[in-house]
């Protein structure tokens, strides 16, 4: 076992280490002075400068101070070939060798990597790594304008319509970088100086800006959603109404949270609401511009086809719904009566549908429920409607409403409900005018 070594012996230890480490270097300097300069110049250019130079492009970017060692190594070198003391000046020195600082170095080697991942050859991983854009502006007097469109539609329109339905309800601040790079391929194409308006620019081009590329997508996909065909994912995250003129119905934020708004569930119908919402705005104005070209007959008939024929397309299933639910359906209703006589948009419109022998919609809906009541009594009858109504076996037979008791309050907009009620308010009624004859 080998002993401790005592305090004597470790201090002769350390000076005998001190001068064996020594040693070289002092025998380094002796043989630096014997040498020439060259031999100095091209020792240290082997040794230092090409491990200052080993893979530097990794510290572009770090701060001054933690570059500085690596400098004062290379100031070191240089005063050592010229054979000057610790505390010379050494950017002459630097200039008289043709040795570029280390931040200089630094610098140049990421130009370099940079210039061959553009103009090659540079290895694959450069290529992936980094995203470099060619100059437009130098190769766009080679282009004509077609071309430039036709490479720009190719390279940047395609890429900002990519999966761009995902960036539906984000803030316009989030989406202006997006518009500028559409901004500047505009210009590009027209060879146009930077401040440009752009405007006039995309009505040229048939481009829409980037909220209403978004907002498109978003309803082609709600309609795919709606009427097919869509993808079953998309089938699967809205909340389709079975009807064949069903509305996309958006989901309560109360049970998903304020974040809900930017779903597509949500997102969706709401925009296709918001579409029906403008084609009646934009209809009504329509009307008001063609009236002046058409007789009151000719626009009498051109509203009975198209605008009552379709409030009475399935009225009936509107039957016990609340006055305000069917308010929007009765204005439709007074604009196109006011249309037909040109009259402005407050006018009365009660003595118009007298002259016009309009029905108002909620009378509209009794009738065709009176109607369906009465076929479903005397016949021809759909099975189906005579199937979900209760009637009485005898020659004089009336339709017997359900017990409310037995079906719950939410059975009174029913058909098997609201039809024998109908025809049992008419009959009565009667009864009444021959008492009073």
């Amino acid at each position: 076992m080998e002993l401790l070594p005592t305090a004597d012996e470790a201090m002769k230890r350390a000076n005998s280490s001190d001068i064996s480490v020594r040693r070289p270097i002092m025998a380094l300097l002796q043989v630096l002075k014997e040498k020439s300069e060259e031999a100095t110049q091209l020792l240290f250019q082997s040794l230092v400068i090409s491990r200052l130079d080993y893979c530097n492009s990794l510290l572009a970017g770090l701060p001054l101070r933690a570059i500085r060692p690596l400098q004062l190594v290379q100031n070191a070198a240089a005063r050592l070939i010229f054979n000057l003391p610790k505390f010379t000046h050494v950017t002459p020195l630097l200039r008289s060798l043709q040795w570029l600082p280390v931040i200089a170095r630094i610098r140049f080697k990421t130009l370099m990597l940079a210039y061959k991942a553009k103009n090659g050859p540079a290895p694959p991983y450069l290529m992936a790594i980094v995203n470099l854009r060619a100059s437009s502006r130098r190769i766009r007097p080679f282009l004509s304008q077609e071309a430039t469109q036709l490479l720009f539609q190719s390279l940047v329109i395609s890429r900002l319509d990519y999966r761009n339905s995902l960036l539906a309800g984000l803030p316009l601040r989030a989406i202006r970088p997006l518009q500028l790079v559409q901004n500047a391929a505009a210009r590009l194409i027209f060879n146009l100086p930077r401040f440009t308006h752009v405007t006039p620019l995309l009505r040229s081009l048939q481009w829409l800006p980037v909220i209403a590329r978004i907002r498109f997508k978003t309803l082609m996909l709600a309609y795919k959603a709606k009427n097919g065909p869509a993808p079953p994912y998309l089938m699967a995250i809205v909340n389709l109404r079975a009807s064949s003129t069903a509305p996309l119905e958006p989901p309560s934020l109360r049970t998903h949270g304020r974040q809900a708004s930017r779903l597509f569930s949500v997102l969706a119908p709401r925009c296709l609401m918001e579409v029906s919402d403008g084609e009646e705005r934009e209809g009504e104005k329509e009307g008001r511009r063609i009236r002046p070209f058409l007789s009151q007959e000719a626009t009498q008939l051109l509203f009975q086809s198209l605008v009552i024929s379709r409030l009475d397309y399935c009225n009936s299933l509107l039957a016990g719904l609340p006055l305000q639910a069917i308010r929007p359906l009765q204005l439709v209703q007074n604009a196109a009566a006011r249309l037909i006589f040109n009259l402005p948009k407050f006018t009365h419109v009660t003595p118009l549908l007298r002259s016009l022998q309009w029905l108002p919609v909620i009378a509209h809906i009794r009738f065709k429920t009176l109607m369906l009541a009465y076929k479903a009594k005397n016949g021809p009858a759909p099975p189906y409607l005579m199937a979900i109504v209760n009637l009485r076996a005898s020659s004089t037979a009336r339709l017997e409403p359900p017990s409310l008791r037995t079906h719950g309050r939410q059975a009174s907009r029913l058909f098997s409900v609201l039809a024998p009620r109908c025809l049992m308010e008419v009959s009565d009624g009667e009864e009444r005018e021959g008492e009073k004859e």
